[in-house]
């Protein structure tokens, strides 16, 4: 079910000199807190996550837009995962923010892990949704390289359109939303998708990172989920030493839009999980 609840986000940007002008968005009220950074997934922008703000109402959450696509432009012509968590990094740094969690929705999750590796002690808790620390395999690869001609060749827009719906569950069926998704993720460019798929491509393996973190790391999967299978996400949550696990039912890859009530309160929940530690 849809939330009927209002809500209202600020926008700002910080500058990278070597990546560009990062935009984002936030519900205000970070500073003195420990907010929710969330990380979107490819091929999407930072409005991946707006069925979940209204959800998050007490929660102080910051939504970026990375480089290349949405609101944040790119100057250069390729990215790495380490780019993206330097980006991370210089929102926090803009809102003088000393820790957060961070949440990342599939490739935003490479982003996420790649920040906890980079960034330790910025973080209090690392949230994968329908995510893997795993690096391509050699199979993946060769589809990023089929994806990026398919780009080259006809664009963003017709490769959203054979995109979508294939990562939500079988069944899934609200036209509304996909339409909704479609026009979102339509207004990449085409360069920035192209840039997002080569920095998943040339990601390195982190599953080493789950087993050395201090941190709490939260497993959101969706039972259905057709990119990662679930068994496999739950094997790699038994690596850290702090694990949780909220398997969503009748949910594939994007859970955001198929489940946001419940992978808000996932999220909440793990949050206050995460004050709560720092307190002890």
């Amino acid at each position: 079910m849809k939330s009927d609840k209002l809500f209202h986000l600020y926008e700002n940007r910080t500058e990278l000199p070597t990546l560009g002008s990062v935009f984002y968005e936030s519900t205000g009220n970070n500073t003195g807190t420990l907010p929710l950074v969330l990380i979107h997934g490819f091929p999407f922008d930072r409005r991946l996550w707006y069925n979940l703000i209204p959800e998050l109402d007490q929660t102080p959450v910051i939504i970026p837009d990375l480089p290349g696509v949405g609101n944040s432009t790119l100057l250069q012509p390729a990215c790495t995962m380490n780019d993206y968590a330097d980006v991370i990094a210089a929102i926090l740094e803009k809102e003088q923010i000393k820790k957060c969690v961070v949440a990342g929705h599939s490739m935003g999750g490479y982003a996420a892990l790649a920040f906890a590796n980079k960034y330790p002690d910025k973080l209090a808790g690392l949230s994968l949704v329908h995510s893997t620390a795993y690096a391509d395999d050699a199979d993946r690869k060769q589809k990023r390289d089929q994806t990026i001609a398919f780009l080259n060749e006809y664009g963003a827009s017709p490769f959203v359109n054979a995109f979508i719906p294939g990562p939500f569950a079988p069944g899934y069926s609200n036209e509304d939303e996909l339409k909704k998704l479609k026009n979102w993720a339509a207004d990449c460019t085409t360069q920035g998708l192209i840039t997002m798929v080569n920095a998943m491509k040339n990601r390195e393996d982190l599953t080493q990172l789950l087993a050395s973190t201090n941190v709490p790391v939260q497993w959101i999967i969706g039972k259905l989920d057709p990119v990662f299978l679930y068994t496999g996400s739950i094997q790699q949550a038994t690596l850290s030493k702090i694990s949780m696990i909220d398997l969503l039912p009748d949910c594939g890859h994007m859970g955001m839009i198929e489940k946001p009530e419940e992978t808000a309160e996932a999220l909440r929940r793990f949050l206050d999980y995460c004050v709560r530690r720092l307190k002890l």
